[in-house]
């Protein structure tokens, strides 16, 4: 299976699985008449909705066979040695995964 093809697939998934929590921010369009590769916002809250933060995805041309681009923002009442926990399993999952669809794990 190709890049394109499993992006799209895991583009699917992630949309059934979080519709309440994502936010689409793919382009309407790209350049070289291309396909826009999927870009989004995952606004993750703790069980108490005290704490909160945004993780940003941006698929890129090669992904799954290299690492898409991430970014953690908003973050709302998070002490900083539990983001920075959080940043070094996003770090994990994303290098120990290369070559996976990242959902599916």
């Amino acid at each position: 299976m190709d890049c394109e093809q499993e992006q799209n697939d895991e583009w699917e998934v992630i949309r059934a699985i979080y519709p309440d929590i994502l936010t689409d921010r793919t382009p309407q369009s790209s350049a070289w008449h291309k396909r826009p590769l999927p870009r989004f916002t995952l606004h993750i809250v703790s069980e108490s909705g005290i704490c909160s933060v945004d993780l940003n995805v941006e698929f890129t041309a090669t992904y799954p066979k290299s690492v898409f681009i991430y970014s953690i923002t908003n973050v709302q009442n998070v002490m900083h040695s539990q983001l920075a926990v959080l940043q070094q399993k996003c770090h994990d999952v994303t290098t120990t995964y290369l070559g996976q669809a990242v959902v599916f794990i």
